[in-house]
C-alpha cells in the first residue's frame, strides 16, 4: 500500500538504461519511465539497497527493473470529484517477461471503473497477448493519490493456469485524469512464466 514503510531502494548503478522516455500530461505533470537492465552486461547489475537506512547493505539484481516517476494528483483534488469514469484508453506501455518485451499492441484491453465519490475501483481487467495470453481481473480502492488494487481469482494465463501477482497505480495530473499503473504477474504453477511492466491509461477523450 501507498503508506507502507519503504523496504528497498533500487538504484541503477552501472546497469544499462533502456527505453527511457518522458510524457508531458499537463503543465507541472510529466511521467518519466524506463528500464534498468541488470542482465545486459555481466558485472553491471541494478543495485538493491535492502536497508533504506543503510546504503552499505546492498545486493546485486541481475534482471530488468522497470521504473517510473510522476507527480501524484493532490488527494484533495481527487476528493472534489464525484463522477464515475472508465479508464480504458491506453496511452503507453513498457514491460516484458518470459515471453519477450511488451509493445503497445501487446495490451489488447485495459479497463477500470473509478467511482471518485466512493473511492471504489471495480471491473478491472488487463489483457496481454504476447507469447503467452494473460487475462487479469482486479479491483480495489482509491487511497490518497493511489490506486490500491488486488488481483482477483478469475485471472488466468493461456486460458487455464491461475495467475498470482500484484498491480497498483497512482493518479497524476491536476485532476487525476491519468492513471500510471505497475504490474507484476506470474503463472501460479510455473513462476518461470511471468510478465511485468508499466502502463498509462486515461478515460476516453
Amino acid at each position: 500500500m501507498a503508506d507502507d514503510p519503504i523496504a528497498h531502494v533500487l538504484r541503477r548503478g552501472e546497469a544499462a538504461a533502456q527505453g527511457v522516455d518522458a510524457f508531458p500530461i499537463e503543465p507541472g505533470y510529466v511521467i518519466h519511465w524506463g528500464m534498468w537492465n541488470g542482465a545486459a552486461v555481466p558485472g553491471k547489475p541494478v543495485i538493491d539497497q535492502v536497508d533504506p537506512r543503510n546504503p552499505d547493505i546492498i545486493e546485486p539484481v541481475d534482471q530488468r527493473i522497470f521504473w517510473a516517476t510522476a507527480l501524484p494528483t493532490p488527494p484533495d483534488a481527487l476528493a472534489l470529484r464525484s463522477d464515475t469514469v472508465r479508464f480504458n484508453r491506453v496511452l503507453g506501455v513498457i514491460g516484458g517477461g518470459s515471453g519477450g518485451p511488451l509493445f503497445p499492441a501487446s495490451v489488447t484491453r485495459f479497463g477500470a471503473t473509478v467511482n471518485f465519490a466512493t473511492g471504489d475501483i471495480s471491473q478491472g481487467v488487463l489483457d496481454i497477448d504476447r507469447t503467452d495470453v494473460w487475462h487479469v481481473e482486479f479491483a480495489g480502492k482509491i487511497r490518497g493519490s493511489f490506486a490500491d488494487l488486488k488481483v482477483l481469482p478469475p485471472s488466468t494465463v493461456n486460458q487455464s493456469n491461475p495467475v498470482k501477482g500484484a498491480i497498483g497505480g497512482v493518479f497524476t495530473g491536476s485532476k487525476g485524469d491519468v492513471l500510471l499503473g505497475g504490474f507484476q504477474f506470474e503463472d501460479a504453477g510455473n513462476p518461470d512464466r511471468h510478465v511485468e511492466g508499466l502502463i498509462q491509461v486515461a478515460p476516453p477523450p
